[in-house]
C-alpha cells in the first residue's frame, strides 16, 4: 500500500491550461466571408510543456480554417483543438442595447399607466351621459355646464389618446429594432467556440502567436460616385467600398484589407463538354441531271480541345495572353493597393472599427480623374435646342471593377448607374 501511494505522488501531473485572451490584428474581405488574424502572447518561467486555451471565437466560424504559427519567441506549437462552448460573454455594447431595450420597455409600461387613466375618464364622461339620460330633469345653466365639461373631457381624452398611440408605436418600433440588432446574440447564454493549443516552450521566454481563421456573413463590393462638372469639362469617378459584417464579433481597431478574390468559388474548374461535329462521306459522282443530296452536319460527343481555344481566345476572359494584358492600376495616396495578377487586395490607410450589425459601411478608396472632350452639336431640322455631350476616356489599361454608381452634376443628384 505504501509503495502504491509513492509511485502515484511521483507521477507527474498534466498542466492546466492558461487562459489568454488574443487581440484583433488584421481582417481580409471577401465576398461572403473573411479571414480574421489575432495575435495573443504567452510567457513560460521554465522550458517545456504550456498549454493554452484562446478565446471566445465566433460559432459560426469555419473549424477547419483555424491556424495557429509562432512568430517569435522560444515556442513551438505542437497541436490544436477547436471546442464548441455555451456561455456568458462580455459584450459591452451588447448590454448596452439590452440596457436600452430594458429601458424603453419600462417607459413602455409607464405609458400603460398613462392609458388607464385615460379609460378611467371615458367612462366617466359615459356615465356623465347616462345620468343625464335617466336623472332629473336640469336646469339649463346646469345642462350648458355638463355639455362643456363632456366636450371639453371628450377632447382632452382624444388628444391624449392619441399621444399614448403614437409614444407606444414609436416605443414598439424602437425596441423592435434593437432586438433584431441583438437577434440570437442577445441571449446572456450562447455559443462560441475556443482554441485549446498545446505549446513546448525550448527555453524560458515569452511567445508571440497568430491565430488566423474564416468567418461567414461578411462581405464587401465597390461603387461609384460620379461627379461630373456643369460645363461637362471635367469628370470625377470616386471608388468607394461598402463593407458590411454580421460575424457575431465587432472588428474593433483593425487593420482592413478588401480583396477581390472569391475563395468560395473554389479552385477546380467545371468540366467541358465533349463535342464533334462530323460530316459525312460525299456521294459517289452523280450522272448529269441527277438530283444533288445535302451534306447535313450532325453533332456528336468530342473532346473539347480547350488549350487551342485558350491560345486562341486568351485564358482569362479577354483577349491578350494567359489572363489577358491588362496590368496597369490606377492608385491613389489614401489607399495601398497590392496586385497579385489574379486578384487585387485594397488596404485601408488606418485601422477601423466596425461592428457587427450588419449595416453597409463605406469606405473611400480612390478618386480617378477622366479625360473629357465635350463637344456641342444641334439638329436644326429637328429642335431648335442646342445639346452638350462628351466623350468620357479612362486612363490606364484597367478597367475599373464592375458596381452601381450616383451620378452627381455638379451638386444635383442625378440618378443611379450601372
Amino acid at each position: 500500500m505504501l509503495t502504491f501511494l509513492l509511485l502515484c505522488a511521483a507521477m507527474p501531473q498534466e498542466p492546466v491550461p492558461e487562459a489568454i485572451s488574443s487581440k484583433l490584428d488584421r481582417v481580409t474581405v471577401y465576398s461572403g466571408q473573411a479571414l480574421v488574424e489575432r495575435t495573443f502572447t504567452v510567457a513560460s518561467d521554465e522550458p517545456g510543456r504550456h498549454p493554452v486555451v484562446v478565446g471566445p471565437f465566433p460559432a459560426g466560424a469555419d473549424v477547419s480554417s483555424f491556424q495557429i504559427k509562432v512568430e517569435e519567441g522560444p515556442a513551438v506549437v505542437q497541436g490544436m483543438e477547436i471546442r464548441s462552448k455555451t456561455g456568458a460573454l462580455d459584450s459591452s455594447e451588447r448590454d448596452r442595447i439590452r440596457s436600452r431595450i430594458a429601458g424603453l420597455k419600462a417607459d413602455l409600461r409607464r405609458l400603460e399607466a398613462d392609458k388607464a387613466k385615460i379609460d378611467s375618464g371615458v367612462s366617466l364622461v359615459e356615465a356623465a351621459i347616462s345620468n343625464l339620460s335617466g336623472g332629473e330633469a336640469m336646469t339649463r345653466e346646469a345642462l350648458e355646464m355638463l355639455f362643456d365639461f363632456v366636450e371639453t373631457k371628450t377632447r382632452l381624452l382624444d388628444l391624449a389618446r392619441a399621444d399614448y398611440e403614437d409614444s407606444r408605436d414609436k416605443l414598439s418600433q424602437e425596441i423592435k429594432k434593437l432586438e433584431q440588432q441583438l437577434g440570437g446574440r442577445g441571449r446572456s447564454e450562447r455559443p462560441f467556440l475556443e482554441a485549446g493549443a498545446s505549446l513546448f516552450f525550448e527555453l524560458a521566454g515569452t511567445a508571440r502567436l497568430r491565430l488566423t481563421y474564416i468567418v461567414r456573413g461578411a462581405s464587401w463590393a465597390p461603387a461609384y460616385d460620379v461627379r461630373v462638372a456643369p460645363d461637362l469639362t471635367g469628370v470625377t469617378v470616386g471608388l468607394v467600398a461598402e463593407l458590411s459584417q454580421a460575424t457575431d464579433e465587432d472588428w474593433t481597431d483593425a487593420e482592413l484589407l478588401l480583396s477581390t478574390s472569391r475563395p468560395s468559388v473554389g479552385l477546380d474548374p467545371p468540366d467541358l463538354p465533349r463535342r464533334t461535329v462530323t460530316l459525312p462521306a460525299p456521294p459517289p459522282p452523280s450522272t448529269p441531271g441527277a438530283p444533288k443530296s445535302e451534306m447535313l452536319p450532325t453533332l456528336q460527343e468530342a473532346e473539347f480541345d480547350g488549350e487551342a481555344w485558350g491560345r486562341s481566345v486568351g485564358a482569362g476572359g479577354g483577349s491578350g495572353g494567359k489572363f489577358g494584358a491588362r496590368k496597369g492600376r490606377v492608385a491613389a495616396p489614401e489607399v495601398a493597393v497590392q496586385d497579385f495578377g489574379l486578384t487585387t487586395q485594397f488596404l485601408l490607410p488606418e485601422r477601423k472599427s466596425v461592428k457587427a450589425d450588419g449595416q453597409a459601411h463605406r469606405f473611400t478608396i480612390r478618386d480617378v480623374p477622366l479625360d473629357v472632350r465635350p463637344e456641342r452639336y444641334v439638329v436644326p431640322s429637328r429642335s431648335d435646342k442646342a445639346y452638350l455631350r462628351a466623350e468620357v476616356r479612362l486612363g490606364g489599361e484597367t478597367p475599373l471593377l464592375a458596381g452601381p454608381a450616383r451620378v452627381f452634376l455638379g451638386p444635383d443628384f442625378l440618378g443611379k448607374a450601372s
